[in-house]
């Protein structure tokens, strides 16, 4: 399994159980874009569990203010960040990644 892409996922559910409080969380800019890039390159990469990685993607995003997202996703650091996710996951083969983004949603 890429530990890469399991360790992004599993930081995605550890920031996402404050909220089941109501707690608003501060995401650092550059762990946010990384996480969206990695929920959207499992989203992509394993078809049969999209869903499931698109409703990930609402509960972290719904761990912000929306005005706060907004601002987060117009900044370098953020574009930076999850385009560097995107390259360093691009280079797994379709067929691995498929397999780990997958066994990633049966660890949690």
């Amino acid at each position: 399994m890429n530990a890469r892409v399991y360790r992004s996922l599993l930081f995605v559910g550890a920031l996402l159980v404050p909220q089941l409080g109501g707690a608003q969380l501060q995401i650092p800019t550059q762990a946010f874009g990384k996480m969206e890039s990695v929920l959207d390159f499992c989203a992509k990469n394993a078809p049969q569990n999209t869903a499931k990685f698109d409703e990930l993607k609402k509960k972290l995003a719904a761990a912000l203010p929306e005005d706060q997202i907004a601002d987060l996703r117009k900044t370098e650091e953020y574009k930076d960040a999850y385009d560097q996710e995107k390259t360093e996951l691009a280079k797994m083969s379709k067929e691995k990644a498929a397999k780990t983004c997958s066994a990633s949603l049966e660890q949690k």
